[in-house]
Order: structure tokens, then C-alpha cells, then sequence
């Protein structure tokens, strides 16, 4: 578009050319390698529009947390999760890891609050000084690392600052839910099977980095393929037969208790 050419010419924008590609996660690892260790970066979604007050929000905070990441929507993992629930209440239980958003009802008791998974479509503040860049790179180079962590930059990046003992903070003060770019989204559809990409990267960044050792997961290289259809149909995603679905997923929890 021509207002970045603008911006870019103008001096007020810098745009990024790395020579490799790691997936969604390059909307911030890049940057961390050029900026310095104290800088405040924001990392954002492609396809949603962001209120003008998110980046305020975000710095105050920044202010109050100086050594935390901050998130504007996140959630705690539970043990054998198998959905992922947004904001809707009626979400926040077993299987579902629910993830709050600020600044509506979903932000348990309204306040600020460590958890395990932040997530960037509602904008995390980060700093360069939290992590180490060549460990992350040393993941994201194995020639067979799953396509489920690569698509979920979330994961990555949160299990990488737990692995780095940084408190991820879910904080209060957003105005909005930001809507979503109805024709940038329908690109490309990761968050379709989130709740599969959730689950290997979960499993995988826990064996990896020997963090999250209070949960259990599913380990996704021995669920069935049947196992995985009643997962999809649990979803309303599944493309298989869904009679008698909720049977397998009662063996499942029988096999794998979540508590």
C-alpha cells in the first residue's frame, strides 16, 4: 500500500528482510536479534484491526511489570486438554484450556495475572533481554520439528519464556476485543485446527525444554487415528464419522485421567 512506501520513506517505518523462515513466529524473532536488550517490542496478528489505546496499555503496564511479558489475552494449561475456548465462560473447564482476553467479562476476577500462555492476536509486550535467540533458532532448525509447533508461534514463544523462568502476565486496562480483518483471515486459516497444533506443541516444548513438569499431555505420535477424528468432532471440525464420538473420548479420559 502506499501509505507504508510513506512511512518507510519518511524514515518512521523499518521493514525487515530476513534471509530465513521460520514461520509465523518471524513476526518477532527478527527483531529481536536487531533491537536492543531493553527495547520494548510488540508483537501483533496480520488480520485484526487493534484500538489506538492497545500500545498504551501495553507501555503502562510495562511501567508496573518491567521484567514480565505482557499479554492482553492468554490462558493456563490443564492437564490432557483437548480444545482451545476464547473469552466465552462456558469454556473455562476440562477439556478446554480458556484463554481470557482483557477487557471483557473472561478476565478472571478482572485483574492481572501470570499465565502460562500469552497470546499475540491481542498484542504481547516482550524484550529482547528475555530470551536467548540461539536456543530458539536451535528448535525452530530441526529438519523434523512437527508442523503442529511450528504453526503455534503462541506456544513457542511462552514455553521458551518459561524455559527462561519470565513470568508471562495476562493484564487489565484493554478497551476492546479487536475485530477481526475478515479478508486478511480467510488467508490463511491456522486457528481452524489450533486445538491440534496446541496439543503437539505442548506435548513436544514440555519434553523439549523439560519445562511445564505440573502437567500432563497428550503425547500426539500414539493418539489413534479415531481418537484424533472424536477430538476433531468434539471441535466440530471433524470430516470423519462422528456417531459414537463422545464413547471414545470417555476411553480416552478413562485412559488418560485429567485429574
Amino acid at each position: 500500500p502506499n501509505f507504508i512506501q510513506t512511512h518507510q520513506s519518511s524514515g518512521r517505518l523499518t521493514i525487515l528482510s530476513p534471509e530465513y523462515d521460520y514461520g509465523s513466529i518471524m513476526k518477532v524473532l527478527h527483531v529481536l536479534e536487531m533491537e536492543k536488550e531493553d527495547a520494548r517490542i510488540v508483537y501483533v496478528d496480520d488480520d485484526w484491526i487493534y484500538d489506538e489505546t492497545m500500545l498504551q496499555v501495553l507501555y503502562e503496564k510495562s511501567l508496573q511489570y518491567p521484567n514480565h511479558a505482557l499479554c492482553l489475552n492468554g490462558g493456563m494449561l490443564r492437564n490432557y486438554f483437548r480444545q482451545i475456548g476464547h473469552t466465552n465462560l462456558q469454556h473455562n473447564h476440562y477439556p478446554y484450556v480458556f484463554m481470557e482476553t482483557s477487557g471483557t467479562p473472561s478476565l478472571l476476577g478482572g485483574k492481572d495475572h501470570a499465565v502460562d500462555i500469552a497470546q499475540g492476536f491481542c498484542g504481547v509486550l516482550v524484550k529482547p533481554r528475555y530470551f536467548d535467540v540461539p536456543t530458539l533458532l536451535k528448535l525452530l532448525q530441526q529438519s523434523n520439528l512437527p508442523q503442529g509447533v511450528i504453526k503455534s508461534d503462541d506456544f513457542i514463544l511462552s514455553a521458551h519464556l518459561q524455559y527462561r523462568n519470565i513470568t508471562r502476565m495476562l493484564v487489565s486496562g484493554a478497551t476492546t476485543t479487536p475485530p477481526t480483518l475478515t479478508k486478511a483471515s480467510s488467508i490463511d486459516k491456522l486457528s481452524l485446527h489450533m486445538y491440534r497444533h496446541a496439543i503437539t506443541a505442548a506435548h513436544y516444548l514440555q519434553e523439549y525444554w523439560h519445562i511445564w513438569q505440573n502437567y500432563k499431555f497428550y503425547n500426539p505420535t500414539i493418539l489413534t487415528n479415531e481418537e484424533w477424528n472424536a477430538i476433531d468432532c468434539e471441535a466440530g471440525r471433524g470430516e470423519g464419522d462422528c456417531d459414537g464420538y463422545q464413547s471414545i473420548l470417555r476411553t480416552l479420559e478413562q485412559k488418560y485421567p485429567p485429574t
